[in-house]
């Protein structure tokens, strides 16, 4: 599971979730996480652009904004 840290601070230290803590916060970076998601699941990406360290099955992504919605996306490899 990797947590994204969007628009926000709010995260609680949730055991076995990484913080991905990514330099510019912004609206997009669940899309831009999900996108890099399916590719290190493919194959494509490494799997160190979302901080792991080997392909897993899937990946979750959870997600909060600014105004208190969360997101949770979760993509596997079938």
């Amino acid at each position: 599971v990797v947590a994204i840290a969007g628009m926000t601070d709010d995260y609680e230290d949730i055991p076995g979730v990484s913080l991905l803590d990514w330099p510019a916060r912004h609206p997009s970076a669940a899309a831009t996480a999900t996108c890099l998601a399916v590719g290190i699941l493919a194959g494509e990406v490494a799997p160190k652009a979302l901080d792991l360290v080997t392909i897993p099955d899937r990946i979750t992504l959870l997600t909060l904004s600014r105004f208190g919605d969360c997101a949770l996306i979760q993509v596997e490899a079938i």
